[in-house]
């Protein structure tokens, strides 16, 4: 996430990386550790990237279903 660039916000394909991420983690009962450094997300990229964070929280969601530490 560059600071730099929009404010190191998360967009469409970030979100979308990390609730692959975070459901890969519930099928193989691995943990999961992600660094936060965005900005919040890009409104630029309109509702699609909005509709990122509860994405993201409930793949989160779904980790804490499952007993796997995240």
């Amino acid at each position: 996430m560059d600071l730099a660039f929009v404010g190191g916000s998360m967009g469409w394909v970030v979100g979308e990386k990390i609730a692959r991420l975070l459901e890969r983690c519930v099928e193989h009962r691995t943990p999961a550790i992600v660094f936060c450094a965005s900005g919040g997300a890009r409104m630029q990229e309109s509702l699609v990237a909005l509709m990122q964070m509860p994405k993201t929280c409930g793949a989160a969601g779904k980790l804490a279903q499952a007993g796997v530490p995240y």
